[in-house]
């Protein structure tokens, strides 16, 4: 699933068994949830 999310300045990538990943697309200056 991809959520499109409010500009963010930071975005954190936490190590998860979930294979939970944060990140940051610098286009349009907004903010993505890449959830697998």
């Amino acid at each position: 699933r991809t959520l499109e999310l409010p500009s963010i300045d930071e975005v954190i990538i936490p190590e998860s068994p979930g294979k939970f990943c944060l990140f940051k697309v610098a286009i349009k200056q907004q903010a993505y949830y890449f959830i697998e």
